[in-house]
């Protein structure tokens, strides 16, 4: 038996006002799960609730119920935690609240709630830590510039699996010299492009790592470049169960 795995920082925030955008990544997403056997999508950026100003109330967001909605109705749910932070989206009067999330069919992943399964002292709404046919994976939204040292260092070793947005990667930046300290127990099996910067230029910044002795277990990783709805790169891969 094979697991199909999905990581993916969707961008969503970036496209409050593109419904048309938004609705894309919605079916591509519910299109992957839905045309793979023991699939699982880790999904960093996603909206999930947004303050107007005049109200000053938090409510879940429109993109947020589509998504859960439309999941729940064939037979699929979503994991993640509830204790977020507010997220100022660049110069709009508006706030945002953000997450990790973990998406499957009802009742084949458990969330792991124990603090040893997160980085230490970092915003939960920013990693998910679930089990999933057996298998543990904890999935990141690492935090940007300054604080993202921090963040790496921070990681746990307690899951088969870490996989995310690392914002981080073993080229010439500020925190290559921590992102290669990082994960000792793990090989990284994805050094990739996988994300595009304004200027066009690719990086190395989602990373798949995996535990040693299950590295061989690994198969088909691709980084979807065709798909060009978020400035990252979904990237899917497969686990064999059987050693």
């Amino acid at each position: 038996m094979k697991l199909n795995i999905m990581n993916w920082n969707t961008g969503i925030t970036e496209f409050l006002n593109n419904k048309e955008n938004c609705s894309q990544i919605i079916e591509y997403i519910k299109g992957w799960l839905c045309n793979n056997e023991n699939a699982i999508s880790f999904l960093q950026q996603i909206v999930y609730k947004d303050k107007e100003t005049s109200s000053n109330e938090w409510k879940v967001h429109e993109i947020f119920t589509r998504l859960q909605n439309e999941m729940n109705s064939k037979g699929y749910e979503i994991k993640f935690y509830e204790q977020l932070s507010s997220v100022k989206m660049n110069k709009r009067l508006r706030f945002v609240k953000m997450m990790t999330i973990a998406m499957a069919k009802k009742g084949t992943m458990k969330l792991l709630e124990d603090e040893k399964f997160y980085p230490k002292e970092c915003p939960m709404n920013r990693a998910i830590a679930v089990k999933f046919n057996g298998i543990s994976f904890l999935s990141i939204h690492a935090q940007n510039d300054k604080d993202n040292k921090t963040y790496l260092e921070a990681l746990p070793s307690e899951t088969d699996f870490v996989l995310g947005d690392f914002n981080a990667g073993n080229y010439p930046s500020e925190n290559r010299e921590t992102f290669n300290e990082i994960l000792k127990d793990y090989i990284c099996i994805c050094n990739m492009p996988t994300k595009i910067n304004k200027n066009g230029r690719r990086t190395c910044i989602d990373h798949i790592f995996v535990k040693t002795e299950k590295v061989t277990r690994c198969a088909n990783l691709i980084v979807h470049e065709e798909i060009q709805l978020s400035d990252h790169f979904p990237i899917t891969f497969e686990f064999n169960l059987e050693g």
